[in-house]
């Protein structure tokens, strides 16, 4: 902690040359300054703050200390947004134990501040705060105070006013000592030099009562001396004598020899700590242990500047900063014979003196860094003239190898050319332009056309224009993705013919990865395309075989069987009747044979109607789907929900007919495989078509997988859909349920896009 804290003086280290450029610049900023005051008050004036005014009070007034508030200014200004003037008062601390000196003091401040308002007084160490406590009243009565680099010791006994807050800092005396002993371990005295103001007496008493080694060291105090005789005292002392300082020069008394001079001397012969303070690090002194005045000036600063804002002095708590660092003076190690790894962790080292590497380092590896660069030219130069002869030999056996790749290149061309024009499908190339480059001998034969006529873009016009859009789309999609691709088109034969061609395209790539186009086979589908619709046609007359067989079974069992069934039921119970009550059994036999043929009764209604639903054309199909939720649902005991909107249209008989077969089918799946509880059967329409939707929660399963159970029942819906141009779509997953979706559009009717379909496919192929 220092309440005293001496600066460095350190020799100035500015060349001429500088010292001219500042000189230089100085003069323009001052030409410039003259230029634009005239215009100042105009453009910032009426935008300038008023400034803060800041006494300071400094405990020590020698102009060889160096002020520590420099940095506590800058850090003040850094910290308020705002300017800040600073009137600086430094205090001569020996001449306030004088009370005759201490009020001429004060009376001479309070004229000299009188009528000016200061915004905070900054009070630096204990003398400028006890004088400030005492005449605050007189000088600046009402300013709130700040306090900085006070030793918790003496503001612990008295109380500070409301309006008065700061940091106190701890010394580390103790911390001094020890490292004092540390360095020196042979010590067996301690002489303490030190003046006899209040101040100095206060620490020499904390000095006595921190010290740690009474049993190793006697203590010698030299308290109050003149320097001749200080020095004379010295001189005096015992060998292995360790010296602490403490005495603050008078700034007014300019003695022979001072305070300086003295501990310069001392230090020639005894080793020099400082107690508590800096000062006489650089000045002779090895060292000590001594807070981080860095910290302290920030901490400080912080209180200024909240202060400044508006903040009341009492409501901010005063600021401690424990806790000491070793510093120390890097000559008077080398002076004693001090080894650095003697000191404590974390130790500062001061005025370490550069060593030859230091000095000449930049020099160093600069000519380190020009001969390894010459060293590199040298041998680049000579891999250069290796790699030329090289270079030179093996363009020669680089041409040799040329031509006979060349050679090779056009024997694998024309093997190719050969192979592609014998082989039995077209085959086309094309560049990164998507134009073809090359079309075997097939296809020239297969569209009658010439090479000239068919490469580029000439292809294109053999293409059925109802297929040209969606060839092309395919074919840019491809190019686009680097991708291989499938499609399907008519291309016009050599005799007008359009015939149906398969191609598959494959991108091509360089041996580094570079694409170079695309190459194809395409085959001729026609006659596939003729059994596809052949298999298609008979199976929609399949279909529709079996719907017409179940309605004529149906009619049949409705009509024909099931009167007679009742005709007979009718018999029995007459029969039942005719029978006296005493034949108990042949009256039960009878009743019994009555009631099964009524079960065949129902039995035979329920086949023809699964069969073939007479409720579809008589009542529609939003009725039928309806009744069959309704009779599935009591029959199997689940519950099936069927919702509908409003149709807008009549449905054709072919897709109500597909849709209740449809349902039939899926409801059906869900009673024998699916486990669920229940089902949700939904129909819906828009304005292009109707659609139905089909629910259960049930095991679910996975469509891309063979399902055992799954029959013909699945590919039956589908077939029916599509003879009327519908699509089906199953979603489901094991454990998730199933949803089918069946979607009919409705902008013909079936039977004629249907037949349409066929017509139009039986022209083209």
């Amino acid at each position: 902690m220092n309440e005293a804290r001496i600066a460095k003086v350190q020799p100035s280290t500015l060349s001429a040359g500088f010292r001219w450029q500042t000189v230089h610049w100085l003069r323009g900023l001052l030409v410039l300054g003259f230029v634009i005051t005239p215009f100042y008050p105009l453009s910032f004036g009426a935008n300038t703050p008023t400034p803060k005014e800041v006494l300071v009070l400094n405990s020590f007034a020698d102009p060889r200390i160096d002020d520590p508030l420099k940095a506590l200014k800058a850090a003040v200004r850094g910290r308020f947004q705002g300017p800040v003037n600073f009137q600086v008062e430094p205090l001569e601390s020996q001449r306030l134990d004088d009370p005759a000196y201490e009020q001429t003091l004060s009376k001479a401040l309070a004229y000299y501040y009188a009528g000016k308002k200061m915004d905070v007084v900054v009070v630096y160490s204990f003398p400028a705060l006890r004088f400030a406590l005492a005449h605050r009243k007189d000088i600046f009565p009402g300013v709130p105070i700040v306090f900085s680099d006070v030793y918790p010791g003496r503001i612990e006994s008295q109380k500070l006013p409301p309006e008065v807050t700061g940091v106190t800092v701890t010394g580390d005396v103790r911390g001094s000592v020890e490292l004092a002993f540390r360095l020196h371990p042979e010590t067996k005295n301690v002489a303490l030099v030190t003046g006899a103001t209040q101040f100095e007496q206060y620490w020499l008493r904390v000095f006595h009562e921190e010290f740690p080694f009474r049993d190793k060291a006697n203590l010698i105090d030299l308290v109050g001396l003149p320097p001749d005789q200080l020095m004379t005292q010295v001189l005096q002392l015992p060998p292995r004598t360790l010296v602490f300082i403490q005495m603050i020069p008078e700034a007014s008394v300019q003695p022979a020899i001072d305070v300086f001079d003295a501990m310069a001397m001392i230090s020639q012969r005894f080793p020099l700590y400082c107690i508590y303070a800096d000062y006489c690090v650089g000045r002779g002194g090895v060292g000590g242990s001594f807070p981080d005045y860095t910290a302290i000036n920030a901490k400080t600063a912080n209180l200024v500047a909240r202060v400044l804002s508006g903040e009341k002095a009492e409501k901010i708590p005063v600021v401690h900063d424990s806790g000491g660092r070793p510093v120390v003076d890097w000559r008077q190690l080398r002076h004693w014979n001090i080894p650095e790894s003697a000191l404590p962790a974390g130790s500062i080292v001061l005025y370490r003196e550069p060593n030859l590497w230091d000095r000449y380092r930049k020099f160093v590896l600069v000519g380190i860094a020009i001969l390894i660069l010459q060293t590199l030219l040298i041998l680049g130069l000579l891999k250069q003239r290796a790699n030329r002869r090289a270079v030179e030999q093996s363009l020669v056996a680089s041409n040799k190898e040329l031509k006979r790749s060349e050679a090779v290149l056009r024997e694998s061309e024309n093997r190719f050319r050969r192979v592609a024009d014998t082989a039995p499908v077209l085959i086309w190339m094309s560049g990164t332009d998507q134009h073809f480059t090359f079309l075997n001998q097939g296809w020239l034969i297969f569209t009658g056309r010439s090479m000239e006529q068919e490469l580029g873009e000439g292809w294109v016009s053999g293409v059925h224009p109802d297929d040209l859009e969606n060839c092309l789309r395919i074919y840019s999609a491809a190019f686009d993705a680097r991708a291989g691709f499938e499609r399907e088109y008519r291309l016009s034969r050599f005799d007008g013919e359009y015939r149906w061609i398969l191609d598959f395209g494959t991108p091509r790539f360089e041996s580094d990865g570079t694409f170079c186009g695309y190459i194809g086979s395409c085959v001729d589908i026609s006659e596939r395309k003729l059994s596809e619709a052949s298999l298609q046609n008979l199976s929609g007359r399949l279909i529709r075989a079996q719907e017409e067989e179940r309605s004529r079974i149906a009619r049949e069992l409705h009509d024909d069987f099931s009167q007679r069934m009742a005709l007979l039921s009718i018999g029995l119970v007459q029969l039942w009747k005719r029978l006296p009550p005493s034949e108990e059994e042949e009256r039960a036999r009878v009743w019994e044979m009555q009631q099964r043929s009524q079960d065949m009764t129902d039995d035979m209604h329920s086949l023809s109607h699964k069969l073939h639903s007479s409720k579809l054309e008589l009542v529609g199909l939003v009725s039928a789907l309806h009744g069959l939720c309704q009779e599935l649902s009591e029959k199997y005991k689940i519950d099936i929900q069927f919702s509908a909107c409003e149709l807008p249209f009549n449905v054709p008989k072919d897709v109500a007919l597909c849709l209740f077969r449809v349902t039939q089918e899926s409801l059906g799946n869900v009673i024998k495989h699916s486990q669920a509880n229940s089902a949700c059967v939904e129909l819906g329409a828009n304005g292009s078509g109707v659609s139905l939707r089909i629910t259960d929660a049930g095991r679910g399963f996975d469509p891309d997988v063979s399902n055992p159970y799954a029959g013909i029942g699945l590919a039956g819906m589908r077939e029916r859909l599509r003879l009327i141009g519908g699509r089906l779509s199953i979603n489901s997953e094991p454990l998730r349920g199933t949803e089918i979706l069946a979607e009919v559009p409705l902008c013909t009717s079936p039977n004629e896009t249907h037949a349409s379909l066929q017509t139009a496919k039986g022209r083209e192929l």
